[in-house]
Parts: C-alpha cells; structure tokens; sequence
C-alpha cells in the first residue's frame, strides 16, 4: 500500500468515525465550529446583545485567536483580515470590527474558505510523504471545518456521512439503458433532452466518460459538488390529520388541500400509481383528512425533511392561534412524497399498517433493558403521594417531564428549550451556589456551567475505551464476510472479546491493546490505540484530555445558553446547527437527571446531590494529580 492509499484509508475512516462518535453518546467526536461560525457569531453578538456579554464575548475572542494562530487556511488566504478583526475585537470601534465582518462573511459564504479547504485536503490526501502526528491532526482538523461547511449547507450529517464512499463508488448499468452511480459528477440530466419520457443516452454517456477519466484527487476533489450543488424548489406533501374539507387553502405559505382540488403532480393512467394520492391506501373509507404542500430548498430527503417539517409546524401553529382544534393537529409521517416540477422524485414507500409494524419494531424492548432499572427499585418515594411537598422530589418529577417532553418535540428550538427547562428545574435553590464557585461568578448559568461539565467527568472515563472495544469485539464475531482485522481466538479471549462469555471487563481490553495494535494494518484504528492506552496508562495525556473535554462541555453549555436567548427572544440564529446542539443537549440533560435519580434519598435534597457531583468531581481531580487515578475501580 502506498502512502497517499494509507492516508485515503484512514481518512474515509476518520470521517465516518467524527460523525458515528457524535451521534453516539461520547462527546468525543466532531467540534461544531469552525471560523465561518465564528464570523457569524461575532455579528450576532454585536446585533443582539451590542457585544455586552462578557462570557461571550471571552469565548469568541478565544476562538478567535485560536483560528488565527492554529487554522493553516487561515494563516494563508485570511491572515490579514483576521489579524486586523484579533487587533481590534476588544475596542470601541464596533462598526469597524462589524465592516470587517461583512467583508468576511461574503468571502465564506462564496465558498473561498471550502475551496481552499478542500486543496489542503487534496494535498494531505495524496502525498506520498510519511504519515506523522502532525499530518494526521491536520487531516482530522481540516476534515472537520468542512464537515460543518456542510452542515452549513443544510445538509444532515447522516448524508455528509456518506460522502467519502460516494467519491470513490463506480458506476453500473441497468437493464432499462441507464447508468446509475452515488459518484457526485456534477452532470444535471435536466439540461439534456428527453426522447419518449426518458432522458437522452448522451447523459450517460457523458457521465461514463467523465468517470472512466477520473483520478484519486479528482475524486476527492469533486467534494465540491455536494457543497455547490444547487437546491432544487421543490415540495414535501404529508397528510395533516386533524384537518378536512374540500379546500386548497394557503397558511403561513403551506398549502392545504384536497386532492380533488389541487394536485402537484398529473394524474397517473393506473390509480394505483397516483404517489401524490397518500391515503389512497386506507381502511377509514372516505374519512379523508387535508394534505400540506410545504415547499422546501431540496438536497436530498434526509437534508431537506427537518426544514419541511419546521415550515409546516409554523403553519399549524398559526392555525392553532386562530381556531380550537378539538382532534390535534398530527402530521402524518408513515407516507410522504417530494414533488418537483410536476413529477415525484421520492416516496416514502411505508402505510399506516406498515408504520404500526416499524413503530412496534422500534419500540422500547422492557425484556432487553430489564437489569437497567435495577437501580430504580427503592425509589418509590420520587412518587408517593406523603411527598408532594418535598421540593427536590417535586422539581426532579418537573425535570423527568420537560425532558419527555423535549424528546417528543418535533421543532428543534422546542427540544433545545424543553431540555434547558429540565436542567433549569434542578438548580432552584440559590443558597448553595456561593458553596461551587465564589461570587460574582455564582449565578445560576455559571453553576449549571459547573455541575453538568462535572457530571460529565465519570461519563467520559466510561465511554473513552468503549467505543474502541466494540469495533473489535464486533469484528471478532464476525462470521460471514471478511473482517476488518483477524485477531488470534487466544488473543480474543485474553481480551475479553467474546461477547458471548459472561461479563465484560475494559480493563482486560486495554491491558491486551498492545498485542492487538501488532495485528492492526488500519492507520485510524492503530492511532486510536495509541489514544486509549496513553488516557488509560499516562497521567499527563488524562489530565490532558480531561481538561480538554471539561472546557468543551462548558463551551457547549455557553453556546446552547446562547441559541436559548436568541430562541426566547426572537433573534435570529443560525438554524443549521441548532439541531446539533439540541442533540448534545439531550446528552447532558440525561445524564445529568439520571446522576439525580441514583443519588437522591429520602434522607438528603438536590442541594446535596449537586455538592456530591461537585465533590466527587474535586476528588477525581485530586487522585488524577496524586497519581491515584484508577479508571477500573469498582
């Protein structure tokens, strides 16, 4: 293997592994920022909070710096600009830095910052130099500043997942004459003409010969075709139960309609091909409900559905306002199409029958997460009636249900403030702040701050090597198809990697990682080894990826205060990540309501569970600095 195809292999590695890990429960994964971000968010705070908050201001300024000294393409097409914005980001002169700003924001959001992004990319991915530490950070750094320049383009991260496999995916041909392939070529079959109903065989023949000339940094190159793809105007059409009539009528630019009033799509020879029709499949007769019209910027289905599902709340939101609805208002989500230019480019293929049978397939199995509510027993107390003056029972059953209901919202501005709320719930009694952190810094921000960043000090020791341990642990049971690595049933068993015998220790995993790294080829999972045996076996590396994931979660923490504000207060706010953020939310609710849950008695208060969290924290700390840190202890 040469050593541009040993930098490709652990590229498309790293890529899937960035996103895998966020979307997990590790907080180890991809950073949502990057210095287009930051450029917005310095103009949002100059907008909204005329560049007042101090904390926000210390964290955009920190950002700053850092981009400025330790982002390459920073230093080589924006390094004036940035040093000027750096110069004078803590005067008086706000108009000044605001020009700046404008200036920068165009240059980003014109694409100089991905181009030039990309060519980095490129030139990492194909030299045949040596992989070393160095080279390796900057690939996983300038994969994801690109990352979220898509995430900025509104795609979801479940597509932007899938890029890197699409670059290097070939073509095949159909029996119908087509040529199909997920290759991102940047061909648009609509400027070709269509002879009978299908598209001329030119298209194909032009994609054929475009990727029989294809080379690896042209692959990886045309990256750049998902970010310059251009949105299509199109329509999502779902049912809306709880609507009826013979109408098309337009709110909040939705259209509601019957189908024997208005239609997206020509009506099909066969009625059994009309798509647009969603309830032509039913057993409620003629009992038909309203359908909506939402048009969207259309990349893909997963992208596009979170902005339709959004336009369409507001629009039934608005209804709600104006008239009772006795039947809620129930977007029907078991069958939808997406129309453009009169034709359906995609259908969700599922009927109320089938959802029944997807929704009983994805639901909670009790058999399976019985032991999990082991600790739950002698917990009753949470919901006797003799308690329903005890405070810190009456906010925690307030938390439990602000946090149900955020995980039942459909809005992701609903979910970011319905988790807060079930934090917020927690932290009702002030008497104990100045016992966490000395005035003036004792408000209640600060102290969520605090506690949820120490409550996360445990969670981030657990997870650190588990991750690791199921790639290997799934690999060694594989039995049809090839495995990525083939680990001697000694060493599989030394390492406690056969799922099926008994309980599982990390401990004896990571005592065995040497041994595993001999058999490793992949250049990802051998760094990941590296990683976990120097957190596990090396005290400086453990401090070092402690602090550096305290400061994280308190920056996370700051950032979802600040969508909170700019939510509560009718800002405006970038969207586009807002879901994410929501996402990391629901992380550190959780885990910080089940902390209460196992800590709480019927002898102590949620003032003294916040103070253990912080002690133990504290403690940790301590042992970590005298060398008494034993990740394994019972």
């Amino acid at each position: 293997m040469t050593h541009s195809e040993q930098r490709i292999d652990f590229w498309q590695e790293l890529w899937q592994n960035l996103i895998n890990n966020f979307l997990k429960k590790s907080n180890l994964g991809l950073n949502l920022y990057n210095p287009h971000i930051l450029i917005e968010d310095i103009l949002t705070e100059i907008e909204e909070n005329s560049f007042q908050n101090t904390d926000n201001k210390k964290f955009l300024y920190r950002q700053l710096d850092n981009f400025f000294r330790n982002d390459s393409v920073i230093k080589s097409e924006f390094n004036s600009a940035f040093r000027i914005l750096r110069k004078n980001f803590n005067s008086n002169k706000t108009q000044f830095i605001v020009q700046i700003l404008k200036e920068l924001k165009i240059s980003f959001t014109n694409g100089k910052y991905f181009d030039s992004c990309l060519s980095k990319l490129v030139e990492l991915l194909v030299t045949e130099e040596p992989m070393t530490r160095d080279s390796i950070n900057e690939i996983k750094y300038i994969s994801q500043v690109i990352i979220v320049e898509f995430i900025k383009k509104n795609y979801s991260v479940n597509d932007i997942k899938q890029f890197p496999k699409k670059l290097f995916s070939d073509y095949e041909h159909e029996d119908d004459g087509r040529t199909v392939t997920d290759f991102p070529h940047g061909i648009d079959y609509r400027d070709y003409e269509k002879i009978n109903g299908k598209t001329e065989d030119k298209f194909y023949n032009d994609v054929i010969s475009l990727m029989n000339n294809l080379t690896v940094e042209k692959r990886i190159k045309s990256l750049s075709n998902f970010y310059y793809k251009k949105p299509l105007d199109a329509h999502y059409i779902f049912t809306v139960k709880g609507l009826k009539g013979n109408v098309c009528i337009e709110v909040g630019g939705v259209t509601f309609y019957s189908i024997d009033k208005k239609r997206y799509t020509s009506l099909p020879e066969d009625l059994d091909d009309d798509r647009e029709n969603l309830q032509r499949i039913k057993d409620n007769g003629d009992l038909i409900f309203l359908q909506a019209a939402v048009p969207v910027k259309y990349l893909s289905p997963e992208s596009s559905i979170n902005s339709a599902i959004s336009r369409l709340e507001n629009a039934l939101d608005l209804i709600s306002c104006y008239y009772n609805t006795q039947t809620p208002l129930e977007i029907d989500y078991s069958r939808y199409i997406i129309v453009h230019e009169n034709e359906w480019i995609y259908w969700s293929s599922s009927n109320d029958t089938g959802a029944r049978h997807t929704r009983f397939h994805n639901s909670l199995n009790f058999s399976e997460i019985e032991p999990d509510f082991k600790e739950l027993k002698g917990k009753n107390f949470f919901w006797e009636n003799q308690n329903e003056t005890n405070p810190s029972v009456l906010k925690l059953r307030n938390a439990i249900h602000w946090y149900r209901k955020a995980q039942e919202s459909l809005k992701d501005e609903d979910k970011l403030l319905n988790y807060w709320i079930s934090i917020e719930n927690l932290f009702y009694d002030s008497k104990i702040f100045k016992d966490i952190i000395n005035p003036p810094k004792n408000n209640k921000f600060y102290i969520i701050q605090e506690i949820i960043s120490s409550n996360q000090i445990p969670h981030l020791v657990y997870e650190y090597g588990w991750e690791l341990y199921w790639h290997y642990a799934n690999q060694s049971q594989i039995i049809f198809g090839k495995p990525k690595i083939e680990l001697p049933k000694e060493l599989i068993e030394k390492a406690n990697l056969n799922i099926t015998k008994g309980q599982i220790y990390l401990e004896k995993f990571i005592n065995n990682l040497d041994d595993i790294k001999n058999y490793e080829t992949n250049e990802y999972f051998r760094i990941e080894i590296e990683n976990a045996m120097k957190f596990f076996k090396d005290v400086t590396e453990t401090k070092k990826i402690i602090k550096a994931q305290l400061q994280q979660t308190q920056d996370d923490i700051l950032m979802i205060y600040r969508f909170r504000n700019l939510i509560v207060h009718n800002a405006h706010f970038d969207s586009t990540l807002l879901k994410y953020y929501a996402w990391k939310l629901k992380q550190y609710s959780g885990n910080f309501i089940r902390s209460i849950i196992k800590h709480l008695e019927t002898d102590n208060s949620l003032n003294d569970v916040i103070l253990k969290i912080q002690y133990e924290r504290e403690l940790f700390e301590n042992e970590l600095e005298n060398g008494k840190f034993n990740p394994f202890k019972k």
